[in-house]
């Protein structure tokens, strides 16, 4: 699994704690696990550490308005933010409709194109259902420039 981990000292009298937090990569978006461990100040094989403890925010989507598809490397694919979402699926219509993307995996996002072809320039309907500690669901619209 790949984790990410942050740890920070703090010293409190004569102990020294020890905050790590590591961010789940199975998740949508990173939800925070953290672990304290107290050491005795100066004697560092002297320690108490505890339990696990997952600490996941409310549910939150944003829907980027724009994204540019032209290949510079600067926002050529888009894909929702938020905080809290463990679970996701988006949906991009085009003004008929029609289905032109659907995603369930962040890492999946949308590259401007349909059936391998480039999309016209224009606004779609972006459409989002997403579970955290709560369900919701959300629509918006995304500006296609080249």
């Amino acid at each position: 699994m790949n984790m990410n981990t942050l740890i920070r000292i703090i010293t409190i009298g004569a102990l020294l704690i020890s905050l790590a937090a590591q961010s789940q990569a199975q998740n949508v978006l990173d939800n925070k696990i953290y672990r304290v461990t107290g050491y005795k100040k100066g004697d560092t094989t002297i320690r108490s550490t505890s339990n696990y403890a997952e600490v996941i925010p409310p549910l939150s989507i944003y829907i980027p308005s724009a994204f540019t598809p032209n290949g510079d490397g600067l926002n050529d694919v888009f894909g929702i933010k938020g905080e809290g979402i463990q679970d996701y699926r988006l949906l991009i219509y085009n003004r008929w409709g029609t289905v032109i993307f659907e995603s369930t995996n962040a890492k999946y996002q949308w590259d401007g194109k349909y059936q391998g072809q480039p999309v016209e320039t224009g606004t779609y309907v972006v459409q989002v259902f997403a579970k955290g500690l709560e369900s919701k669901g959300k629509v918006g619209a995304v500006t296609v420039v080249y």
